[in-house]
């Protein structure tokens, strides 16, 4: 019986990726992003769903995020990126390795996804001005993982501060950090990390044979941390990221 129970999932989550991707071919000339947006939502909870992963998302009360806005999230899994759709409307900013993610990699491309070199600081720079231009003029919300890699998700790793700088060349921008934990039975867990030299397929399948797994989703207060010159350091991005993670890591120990 759970052999069939896995069998099950996991051909429907191969239809259901594939259903993805020939859904955003058809929408992607659309010009309504808020279509896209609901489709994108719609079939993130789906997936979610067929690897059973329920998602939890805490919020300050009566706090919604300023559009355009900047989720800066802790990155442990390639699920993150499907856990953000379920509950935020953004597209985002990825290392360039994520296109090689075997069918993954071109549906986050084709839901919008910028990708980044790390390895060129010439490709941040252009990065940065073109979601500065997008967020302008499209009122268009962008999350990315400054740590730059997975992680198993006992703590935060260290900031890289190259995309930092949107919020010293955008000052209408709102910084918004976001959590995610990842538990089995209510309590922490490293099922989820996609680390080390595992492939994609095995984290998959480890996943969908794994039951009871949640994801908390945090959304950290806008009030804390909305770019204005009362709370954005005017020293530099270096400084930003590292206050940033440092109330990050408050709250994700407590």
């Amino acid at each position: 019986m759970v052999h069939l129970n896995f069998l099950f999932r996991f051909t429907f989550l191969i239809i259901w990726v594939v259903l993805g991707f020939l859904a955003l071919l058809l929408i992607s000339p659309l010009r309504k992003s808020n279509i896209k947006k609901k489709i994108i939502n719609y079939w993130s909870k789906i997936l979610l769903s067929l690897v059973r992963l329920r998602v939890i998302c805490r919020r300050a009360k009566n706090e919604l995020p300023v559009y355009p806005f900047i989720v800066v999230a802790n990155h442990i899994s390639w699920l993150d990126i499907f856990v953000l759709l379920s509950v935020l409307p953004v597209s985002f900013i990825a290392k360039i390795e994520v296109k090689k993610w075997f069918f993954l990699g071109n549906l986050v491309e084709m839901a919008g996804t910028i990708f980044i070199d790390r390895n060129r600081r010439k490709s941040i720079r252009e990065v940065a001005k073109k979601i500065t231009q997008k967020s302008l003029d499209n009122k268009k919300s962008y999350a990315f993982f400054p740590e730059g890699k997975t992680s198993p998700g006992k703590t935060i790793q260290k900031f890289h501060s190259g995309l930092f700088s949107l919020f010293f060349e955008n000052q209408e921008l709102t910084l918004l950090p976001v959590l995610i934990k990842y538990k089995k039975d209510d309590m922490f867990t490293e099922v989820c990390a996609y680390v080390d030299e595992m492939t994609l397929l095995e984290s998959v399948v480890r996943i969908i044979k794994s039951p009871n797994l949640s994801a908390e989703v945090q959304i950290m207060p806008v009030s804390i941390i909305k770019n204005n010159g009362d709370t954005i350091p005017s020293i530099g991005r270096k400084h930003l990221a590292s206050q940033i993670r440092h109330k990050m890591l408050e709250a994700y120990h407590q």
